[in-house]
């Protein structure tokens, strides 16, 4: 009697963990649906500035390439002739990184901020779209890639119409949509890094393309309530208001400059 309830409790046991297993283990759609870890971002429902985007070359990962429909709509076609050079430029030509394999990216340079330009085949959206997360660093070696100290981004802000009015249409998504733009707080690295936030087999993100954002010059008014301003006065500050000029953000500012 003691060894029968020995072997119920044996394929009770069994039985529990085997359903556990399959419960942790995310489906397709779940995956697609669970919002990522950075919430505080800000959607702006605009295009992203093409003039503010930098250097950026992919040098190291992808699982598969692909590229979007040049009409704008969502959707991919894997293509077998894809190579790590997809990830280079802004041209709707993709590389997937499926966990655990991750793509490096040299921006040739270092930069306080990155702008990466996802490709959109289905949704939910925003979702879909943010489905990895960013590192940098100022050293990166190719024979030992896996001995870096990286430094996590923060999302800073996504923009909603993505760099291209291709197909654009009210309440359409366009698989260029949802450029987002991620920062160092103040520091800056050459190399990027990214991996997608879902475990393995789960194939996403497709990347177009990862991009240091540049600093471009400003001609900006300054007002000030003072017509003069007398120096000799020994005054230790004054109010004065700033305006940016359409399609620039505060935050675009390096303050140490």
């Amino acid at each position: 009697m003691i060894r029968k309830s020995y072997w119920a409790s044996s394929i009770l046991l069994i039985a529990i963990i085997f359903a556990s297993s399959i419960i942790i283990t995310p489906s397709v759609n779940a995956n697609s649906s669970e919002p990522p870890e950075d919430t505080d971002y800000v959607m702006i429902d605009d295009y992203w500035n093409m003039s503010l985007t930098g250097n950026g070359t992919l040098i190291w990962g992808g699982t598969k390439y692909g590229h979007g429909p040049d009409t704008g709509e969502e959707g991919y076609v894997i293509d077998p002739d894809g190579n790590i050079t997809w990830g280079y430029e802004v041209d709707r030509k993709w590389v997937q990184f499926i966990r655990p394999v991750y793509g490096v990216w040299d921006l040739g340079e270092p930069y306080f901020k990155v702008v990466v330009f996802p490709q959109q085949d289905h949704g939910p959206q925003p979702q879909e779209a943010l489905e990895y997360k960013i590192w940098g660093s100022n050293s990166f070696n190719i024979s030992n890639p896996e001995n870096i100290v990286w430094v996590p981004a923060d999302l800073d802000r996504v923009y909603k119409k993505g760099w291209s009015d291709v197909g654009e249409s009210p309440g359409k998504t366009c698989n260029d949509d949802y450029v987002a733009v991620w920062d160092f707080n103040g520091a800056c690295y050459q190399f990027i890094k990214l991996l997608s936030i879902w475990p393995y087999p789960y194939d996403d993100p497709e990347i177009d393309a990862v991009k240091g954002v540049s600093y471009i010059e400003l001609w900006i008014e300054v007002n000030s309530p003072y017509h003069t301003l007398n120096l000799k006065s020994k005054g230790k500050w004054t109010t004065v208001y700033i305006e940016l000029p359409e399609g620039h953000s505060v935050s675009d500012i390096n303050v140490s400059s």
